[in-house]
């Protein structure tokens, strides 16, 4: 019979949102062991009911998020937490892009074998189509992001 420990691990940032939600039920729906890191204050109710790991945690202590890592032995990574909306551009850097380096940073200090890093971004980091040649945004088209957002997402 397998347990828990035997199955493969996916770690999700921002699971407790919106689109974590689907993240998280799409993992556990295909087998996997599922370790949420969310924030201090964040609400995990919703997350404990579905049966997953919830971990609280200061996302600014690279060695903290390396030990989640290494003790729950994560193959994939899924990183979907970040900010939409705030006044200041320097909140936008410290959640879209900071965050995404220190779990870079966090997996290498983990020493961990990753499968699969995915990083949910978003259209914001291209602007609007209409800055795109024939009106539509492409793999090539060049980025011009209009909001602090799209900025901040296009640096991560």
């Amino acid at each position: 019979m397998m347990t828990q420990n035997d199955k493969e691990t996916v770690l999700i940032t921002g699971a407790n949102g919106f689109i974590g939600g689907f993240l998280v039920d799409e993992a556990l729906a295909r087998g996997l062991r599922v370790v949420c890191t969310i924030r201090e204050n964040s609400n995990a109710s919703r997350l404990e009911s579905k049966g997953v790991i919830v971990v609280h945690l200061d996302y600014a202590t690279i060695g903290a998020l390396a030990s989640v890592m290494k003790q729950y032995t994560v193959q994939y990574v899924i990183h979907n937490a970040g900010l939409t909306k705030s006044p200041h551009e320097e909140e936008y850097i410290r959640a879209n892009v900071t965050l995404l380096e220190n779990i870079v940073h966090a997996c290498r200090e983990a020493n961990i074998q990753l499968r699969k890093f995915v990083l949910v971004s978003s259209l914001a980091a291209y602007g609007p189509a209409d800055f795109q040649k024939e009106g539509i945004v492409r793999e090539d088209s060049t980025p011009h992001p209009v909001t602090m957002y799209g900025r901040s997402k296009l640096l991560g």
